[in-house]
This record gives C-alpha cells, structure tokens and sequence, in this order.
C-alpha cells in the first residue's frame, strides 16, 4: 500500500482527495498548516473519519522562515507520493523532498512565489520572504505534476513566468460527493431558518462568494458583490408580485459596504444574512434555492463556492462563457443588464432552474469529480521516479544558511529600532 502525504489543506480541498484516495485503497496522510476553522476537515462532515491520519502542524509563514531542514524532514519524510498546495512547494524545496503534485489554487500560485525586493537596501524581514517565495518558486517549477483546472489569465500569466516542468493535469476535486446524501444536508443546523425563507419567498437566490468589492475594485479579489444587489432592486420593480430573496453570508472584507449598500437600496426585508458557517451546515442552504449567482466582476471557472453550487444540481449565474460546451452550462452576467436578464430568464421560467441544474449536478459528477479523482490516481501510479537537480539543493542549503545568518542580523536592528 503506497504512503501518500498531503501538504496543506487550503479551503478545505485537499481533504477532499485524501478522502478519494482512501476509498482507492491508499494509506494517507494530511498535514495540516495554519488552517482557516471553516476550511477544516471537521467543516465538511458530520462523523469522524477515521481511516484519515490526521497532523496538525500548525506552520504559518512566519514559521516557515524559521524552520531547519532537519525539523521539516522529522516531520514529514518516508512517504512514496507527496501532494501539496499553498506553502508545501517551498517547505519541501527547503528540506530537499521533491514535490510530486502541486495543487494550484489561487495565491499559492499568483503571489507566493513573486515577493521581490522591491526596496535597497531590503529590510532584513523582505529579504528573507523573498528566499522563501524563490524556494515556492522551484518547488512548483520542479514539481512532477501541476494539477490545475481551467485558470483566468492572471493565474496562466503567472503559470508561464514559472514554467512548470511537470505535467499539467486536471486533477483537483473540490468536494467529496458520496456523502451528500439528502439525511447529510438534513443535519444542518441552520435547516429551520432555510425552510422558512424557502417557504415564504417565490424566488431565493444563494449568494456565498465572499464581499469583496470595494477595495479590491479592478483585482484578482473583485467579486462584483455589488452588481447583485443592484439587479435585484431593478428585479423587484419588474416583479411586484413574486417575493424575491438573496441568501448570503457575512464574510469578507466589505459586508459592511454591503449592507450599507442593501439599505440604501431599501432590500433589507429582501436580504437574509447568516453567519460564516461550515459547509456541512451551508449546503442545506444551496440545495433548497433556486439559483447560484456566483463571482460577477472576474471570469473564474473554477472556484470552491462555484462548485458546492454545481453539486448540490444549480443553476450557475456568474461572468463566463456561456457559449463553452466543454465545461458546465452557466448564464452568462457581468453588469447589472446581463444579470437582470439571465435572473428574470430564471423567474419568467424563460430558463428552466431544474433542468440547468440536473445538467450541472451530471456534469459536476463526471468532471468535478470522478475525471479528477482518476487523475491524481493514474499520476501517483505513473510517477516518474525523479530527484530534486543537484543546484536545487545547493540552492537549499544557501537559502538556509542566508536565512541562519540574517536571522541575528535582524534581531540587531530590531532592538537598535526600539532604542
């Protein structure tokens, strides 16, 4: 039975293929880094799983700068196949483990391996975040595979400066679908508060990409929060007798902006906020809804709220390609106009939610799922064997001993600050 190790468990996705490879008969191992309460593995399931061996390791980037070579090897050596994402390409290229599969997410791969010294001299704490982004770097570089879905171009451009010498696959599962069964959504706690809204309302729109819209106006962070709140007035005084209600969850940067914005608009009554929840507890929330409206103001095709929506069989709403055979049915929305459209496409049942949605939940089944699982299966029994180059460790050992002599340097200045 092959050893596999997970590193990292970024928005909760990597658990989601540990628990795949488990069902495939594999002994696997997640390590976990500083990890978000939401993302974690008990976010996602009512039981314990306990054929899943579980370490927390807790690192964050600060440590990261910190740690030796011989502490990281203690920690996570002896396995025959190792998958990682956010931080793991550089935890591994500093300890001199090659990085078999990278999980290409989102910052782990846009800005992680880009900090540059963008001051001179460099302070001594950017020097050494820039080592750091240089071992992320050659981490993913040298990976024997990049497992990364359909990208936005910000996320290709930065793909090509690095140049990944590793296959690129399709291999990333964002949930685990064989315990979706309708008793799991039952469970959720919030189930009364969603069955209420769901039968006092015509229409329920699920809105649960994070609020970011104001200050990440322009950037890789802007989710057009903004431009549903405006379609849904203008959706309010076309529809004067349906009951029209936005379910959304109060995370992100701008819920403030937001709900400054809901009451300008007078959408209150409309507007049902819940709390930062867990998956196990949201999908209840989705499955009784009539459609998703998901991220307006970027064209990403895959993101983790994007598909809860497609498995739990909805209708998708969001900036893409509505004319792309190969991936999932959407409508297409980008502005307030084309969202009104596709919104009262969905009310007027010009557009019919149920058949939009069984065609996502197939899709999500075949392609969210199964084709990925397949993937990460079909790499870790093809793998070629190879080794970090032998400049890589060279560069390994430089880092770390730029890093042990820059260390007490920077307590110097520290302390010389403080007088």
């Amino acid at each position: 039975m092959k050893k596999i190790a997970i590193l990292g468990n970024m928005n909760n996705i990597p658990s989601v293929t540990a628990r795949a490879l488990i069902d495939k008969g594999y002994d696997v191992t997640i390590f976990f880094l500083s990890e978000y309460n939401h993302f974690k593995i008990e976010a996602d399931s009512h039981e314990p799983i306990i054929s899943l061996k579980k370490i927390n390791l807790g690192w964050d980037r600060d440590d990261l700068l910190k740690l030796t070579k011989k502490q990281i090897r203690d920690k996570i050596n002896g396995f025959d196949f190792y998958i990682g994402v956010e931080w793991a390409p550089s935890i591994l290229w500093k300890a001199g483990i090659k990085l078999n599969m990278f999980y290409a997410i989102g910052t782990d791969l846009t800005h992680y391996p880009f900090y540059e010294l963008n001051r001179f001299p460099p302070p001594v704490w950017l020097l050494k975040l820039h080592l750091l982004a240089k071992q992320q770097f050659y981490g993913i570089k040298y990976a024997d595979f990049l497992s990364m879905n359909n990208a936005p171009e910000v996320m290709e451009k930065q793909r090509r400066k690095i140049n990944p010498l590793g296959k690129r696959i399709v291999g990333i599962p964002y949930l685990y679908t064989p315990q979706y069964t309708q008793e799991y959504l039952n469970k959720s706690q919030y189930k009364k508060e969603f069955d209420q809204i769901r039968s006092e309302f015509d229409f329920v729109i699920f809105h649960h990409v994070r609020h970011e819209w104001v200050a990440a106006k322009n950037t890789i962070h802007d989710k057009g929060n903004d431009i549903l709140f405006h379609s849904i007035k203008e959706l309010k005084t076309i529809y004067r007798e349906k009951k029209i209600a936005l379910i959304t969850i109060d995370y992100g940067t701008d819920t403030d902006k937001s709900k400054e914005l809901i009451d300008k608009l007078e959408l209150t009554d409309s507007v049902k906020w819940f709390p930062k929840m867990e998956k196990k507890h949201l999908l209840y929330g989705l499955k009784i809804s009539d459609v998703f409206v998901g991220q307006l103001a970027d064209a990403f095709p895959a993101y983790t709220s994007l598909y809860e929506a497609l498995a739990m069989g909805k209708t998708i709403i969001h900036k893409g390609d509505e004319n792309d055979n190969t991936i999932y049915p959407i409508l297409n929305a980008y502005d307030k106009i084309t969202l009104t459209k596709a919104l009262s496409n969905c009310i007027s049942e010009k557009v019919s939610t149920d058949s939009m949605g069984k065609k996502s939940l197939e899709w999500f089944q075949q392609y969210g799922y199964n084709y990925p699982v397949n993937e990460v299966v079909n790499a870790i029994e093809d793998k070629i064997k190879s080794n970090i180059p032998i400049w890589g460790k060279i560069h390994c050992a430089i880092i770390q001993l730029a890093i042990v002599v820059m260390t007490p340097i920077e307590k110097v200045i520290f302390r010389l600050q403080r007088l």
